[in-house]
């Protein structure tokens, strides 16, 4: 085995919580790589940049063509969005989790590589690993290697094992992000024996140090693919970067599965979590909640439309949620939910909203959401669009702050007769000042495109400015009361807009003339007061101390009133707080 890999740093068992991002699942990625190669090339599908950077061609790197680095410096919009996403997690918590899939087949983590993704994070000398992979191996080398290789003995049937001999590998069946490709098991098993001969040879000079594991890995996806190496050599490179950044510490690495690991995370747990010790068990807890949550919204909707409620439809949508509560590997769920009568999505507002796709973001949030809690950490949805299930959640769980359980107990008719006035006024009072603590964040998805157009410097600059700020929003917990959450929230958006501002002598000039019309308009009611309206020398001094108060600070509350509009967004980001 490689040496310069085989050893890591240890882990320290004392590490702070981190955050996982719901973004960066590799289906995810691969997703929102798509979406952004076509805008980038909608207008000229033919010129040979679209061309060459379909998946297939994305990794090819000779001394002539390097597709992807091409790609990246020609349209920028590939790294300020990843940028965008990375910062806004980043911003809530100085530590970022990522599952070991989501680097070894994530296609914007091998794209950019481990360089460019902390320097986005503007991560200097005096600056420690902000990115941790965590997998179920020893070694992230070995993460690796399970992700992309299988041996025959699992690829094949057991009549077909003593034909073909045990221990000998081929590629992984599975969904490729990377290639946006499906490679099935009777691909894998219907190779030359030649293949299976070579990749075996190559493995065990990896075993013995004399081969690196990117190499050996693209090698095999160019004769299965039946291309040539360089093919895949920009793949290699990247690989072997993040295997690198682990071996200095650029990047953490931990064995979800150590007992130091587990006892940490059981200890970050609430008492009502810590009997839920595998991942099975945390799914089945969140697929049972997130149920009921969906089973809420999807009456509140129907209550809404003005179509009458299809009843079949209904009928097939609960039976297909409550068959893929009970599976916690994602391929399977995802083949029930396919299997299923339901259209695939709704074609306008007033559509069904009983559809496939809403199934789909539910059971990703249920797998995301649970992974998270099975590994001790928050969940983030960076700019998650609007009715996603991601906004549903994050809102039901803001709502249900609202009513505190003494509330729930209180009866309603405690006082004699209608309830006067004032006791309304003063009940919503307290309700809004000593509304309990909220199990979700959320932020304007407008903050992720600034921070995703920030230079390098200029979010590191904005991170030391801001540090009070940033300190106190990562420092809300479910057990902070929710109306500190909202301010130090509200804070971060404010003091990223106005990171943003730029600043020109039309626009000052501009700003200047309202604010001087605004301060005349008051200047000229408080003559009207003093000399018609009170011309008896009665003008109340209280009232000058007033309209003066109001001369001063209405143009500061018009920039206020400014950017809470432009703050505006229908995408959302949700931080998930909490078990």
């Amino acid at each position: 085995m490689s040496t310069t890999s085989s050893r890591y740093p240890e882990t320290s068992t004392l590490r702070p919580r981190a955050i996982m991002v719901t973004n960066f699942d590799s289906t995810e990625q691969k997703r929102a790589w798509r979406k952004l190669l076509a805008e980038a090339f909608q207008d000229e599908q033919n010129s040979p940049l679209a061309q060459s950077t379909v998946f297939e061609n994305l990794w090819h790197k000779d001394h002539e063509r390097r597709v992807c680095e091409n790609l990246l410096n020609e349209r920028t919009q590939f790294a300020t969005y990843f940028a965008g996403i990375l910062r806004t997690a980043y911003l809530y918590c100085p530590q970022i989790m990522l599952t070991d899939v989501e680097v070894c087949d994530g296609v914007f983590f091998l794209a950019l590589g481990p360089s460019t993704v902390n320097a986005l994070l503007g991560k200097s000398y005096k600056d420690g690993p902000s990115i941790t992979i965590s997998g179920r191996a020893d070694t992230f080398e070995e993460c690796l290697f399970e992700c992309t290789i299988a041996t025959l003995d699992a690829a094949q049937n057991n009549a077909e094992r003593n034909s073909i001999g045990a221990k000998r590998y081929t590629i992984k069946s599975m969904e490729y992000s990377i290639f946006n490709k499906f490679i099935s098991k009777s691909e894998t098993r219907s190779q030359t024996q030649r293949f299976y001969d070579d990749l075996a040879h190559r493995i065990e000079e990896w075993k013995n140090g004399s081969a690196k594991l990117p190499d050996v890995i693209a090698h095999a996806f160019a004769s299965f693919f039946g291309k040539s190496d360089d093919c895949f050599a920009f793949l290699a490179q990247r690989w072997q970067e993040w295997l690198d950044a682990v071996a200095c510490g650029q990047v953490r690495y931990e064995n979800q599965n150590a007992p130091s690991i587990r006892e940490r995370v059981l200890a970050l747990r609430t008492a009502n979590m810590k009997e839920l010790t595998d991942f099975k068990k945390v799914f089945a807890q969140q697929a049972k909640k997130h149920a009921n949550i969906l089973k809420d919204y999807v009456a509140n909707k129907q209550s809404q439309t003005s179509q009458p409620v299809n009843n079949s439809n209904s009928t097939e949508f609960n039976t297909t949620l409550n068959l893929i509560m009970e599976k916690n590997i994602r391929s399977t769920a995802f083949k029930t939910i396919e299997d299923s009568n339901l259209p695939d999505s709704p074609a306008n507002d007033e559509s069904p909203i009983l559809t496939k796709k809403l199934l789909i973001d539910w059971y990703q949030f249920v797998y995301q959401r649970s992974l998270a809690t099975h590994l001790g950490s928050y969940l983030i949805a960076v700019s998650a669009p609007e009715n996603s299930y991601e906004q549903v959640a994050g809102q039901h769980m803001a709502d249900a702050s609202e009513q505190s359980p003494a509330q729930h107990d209180e009866q309603p008719n405690q006082h004699s007769g209608e309830e006067k006035p004032w006791r309304k006024a003063w009940a919503a009072l307290t309700k809004r000042i000593m509304k309990p603590s909220s199990a979700s964040l959320l932020l304007s998805g407008s903050i992720t495109t600034i921070l995703g157009d920030m230079p390098y410097h200029v979010f590191a600059c904005f991170c030391y400015q801001s540090r009070s700020a940033i300190r106190a929003w990562r420092d809300c917990s479910p057990s902070t009361p929710a109306r500190k959450q909202c301010k130090y929230t509200q804070n971060m958006a404010y003091l990223v807009q106005q990171a943003s501002e730029e600043h020109s002598l039309h626009d000052d000039a501009k700003a200047l003339g309202i604010k001087t019309v605004v301060a005349a308009v008051l200047a000229f009611i408080s003559v009207l007061c003093d000399q018609v309206w009170f011309n008896n020398g009665s003008f109340p001094v209280g009232l000058a101390v007033l309209i003066a108060w109001l001369i001063s600070i209405v143009p500061d509350f018009m920039e206020l009133l400014q950017w809470g509009r432009s703050v505006r967004s229908s995408t959302k980001t949700v931080v998930f707080i909490g078990d």
